[in-house]
C-alpha cells in the first residue's frame, strides 16, 4: 500500500508575517504531515519570488514559483521579465544531492486577481 503525500500547492512562506518564527512554521508544517511545499512567489513584487527560490535552496522539501501578483504588475517591465526567467531556469545545482530537481516549478500568478471584487460577480 503506498501513504499518501500531502503536498501544500500555494504557500505564502514568503509573508512578511512568517519573518519572526518562520522555521517553527516550517517545523509545524512537518510536523502535521506535509512531505512537500510550494512557496509561492507570486504573493507579491518580484522580490517575493527570489525570496521562493532561497527557502527552495534551504530545505530539499521546498519548491517555489516565479512571478508577480496581478495587484503589483504596473511594475512588471522588461527587466522584471529577465528576473522571472532567470528564476524559472533555476535547478538544485550540481553541489546539490538533489540537483537534477527543478526548484522553480510553476510561473505565478496570472489572471485576474477576484478576491476583491464585490457584487453579484463576486467569488
Amino acid at each position: 500500500m503506498t501513504t499518501a503525500r500531502l503536498v501544500d500547492t500555494h504557500c505564502h512562506l514568503t509573508d512578511p508575517r512568517f519573518a519572526e518564527d518562520r522555521e517553527a512554521v516550517v517545523a509545524r508544517a512537518l510536523e502535521a504531515g506535509l512531505t512537500h511545499i510550494v512557496a509561492v512567489g507570486g504573493g507579491g513584487p518580484i522580490e517575493a519570488s527570489e525570496e521562493a527560490l532561497a527557502l527552495a535552496r534551504k530545505y530539499p522539501f521546498v519548491k517555489s514559483t516565479a512571478g508577480m501578483h496581478p495587484h503589483d504588475a504596473d511594475g512588471f517591465d522588461d527587466a522584471t521579465e529577465a528576473r522571472v526567467a532567470a528564476l524559472l531556469a533555476q535547478d538544485g545545482g550540481a553541489s546539490l544531492a538533489y540537483s537534477a530537481v527543478k526548484l522553480v516549478v510553476a510561473a505565478l500568478e496570472a489572471g485576474a486577481d477576484l478576491s476583491t471584487l464585490a457584487g453579484p460577480d463576486a467569488p
